[in-house]
């Protein structure tokens, strides 16, 4: 969303062939526009996340999956009418990360993820 006050989001997920590759569930808040036209956007999503691992500490990872949307969007055109719909939508999610390791149990890792709808 173009001018969102910023988001969250919250990932859990397995690992498998040594973490090597991972399934994440994820809630993501997408924040509200405020104005006159009001709008809060939240999602959930199912993701594939294979990683390559540079060197010990540094590994790179992709992501791909599925993300359903959800838009609450109301607005009051003047003294007497408002206007609330509900929008929906499914698209897809990708992204990239990069992690690095300290030491076992300890990393810290960043990604980019891009929602591809128009919600």
């Amino acid at each position: 969303m173009v001018g969102t006050a910023g988001g969250v989001a919250v990932a859990v997920g397995g690992g498998v062939h040594d973490g090597l590759v991972a399934v994440q569930v994820g809630y993501h808040d997408l924040g509200t526009l405020p104005g006159t036209l009001e709008a809060k956007t939240t999602a959930y999503s199912l993701t594939f996340v294979p990683q390559i691992p540079l060197t010990r500490s540094i590994s790179l990872s992709g992501k791909v999956g599925v993300v359903a949307l959800e838009s609450d969007v109301s607005a009051i055109l003047d003294d007497t009418a408002t206007f609330a719909e509900n929008l929906s939508d499914e698209d897809i999610i990708y992204g990239a990360g990069v992690k690095l390791r300290f030491v076992a149990g300890l990393s810290l890792f960043y990604e980019y993820e891009f929602l591809g709808s128009d919600l």
